[in-house]
């Protein structure tokens, strides 16, 4: 079974729901949810700083939706501060290899199509679901920007993605 997208979160909300019942089933007796508390929270939530935004996210929804039903009385969630959003977590290649990928994705004996996503996913910080979603339609020739769908403005292209970009509309006509 593959899930995807929305499926996916579905299934990380309730992992952190069935987390926080854990929690409160080895750290007080607790009966329903009516009897949860901030502190309660608060102290799940300590448990996994890393998780915090996202936890906390979730339990300000799973309680607003809990209080709007009336299966609680008092959202204790909404006391709750979201915390920073967190901060990239992928592997971050060292110089060495960063300027080594460069000099391959700079070179006219790389394929134009390995450039043109090399280049954007190196330069541009472009995820493989903004850069799937590019066509030819996305590029200004004038401005040489490129509108990354996800992105509050066009994206101003450097003159080696720009290169790239070119060689590989000239490698399609």
């Amino acid at each position: 079974m593959r899930i995807v997208g929305q499926e996916l979160r579905h299934v990380e909300q309730l992992r952190s729901l069935r987390d926080l019942a854990a929690h409160l089933g080895t750290t007080r007796e607790v009966t329903g949810w009516a009897e949860v508390t901030t502190g309660d929270l608060e102290r799940f939530l300590a448990a996994s700083p890393a998780a915090r935004h996202q936890r906390t996210y979730v339990l300000r929804r799973f309680f607003a939706w809990a209080k709007a039903r009336r299966l609680v009385l008092t959202d204790p969630a909404r006391a709750l501060a979201l915390g920073a959003q967190p901060a990239f977590t992928g592997t971050v290649l060292d110089l060495t290899a960063q300027r080594a990928l460069f000099r391959r994705w700079t070179s006219g004996t790389t394929p134009a199509q390995e450039r043109v996503i090399g280049l954007l996913a190196l330069l541009h910080a472009a995820t493989n679901a903004e850069i799937r979603t590019l066509t030819l339609t996305d590029l200004d020739h004038e401005q040489q920007t490129l509108t990354i769908h996800g992105r509050p403005f066009p994206t101003p292209m450097d003159p080696a993605t720009w290169a790239a970009i070119e060689a590989c509309r000239h490698e399609r006509a």
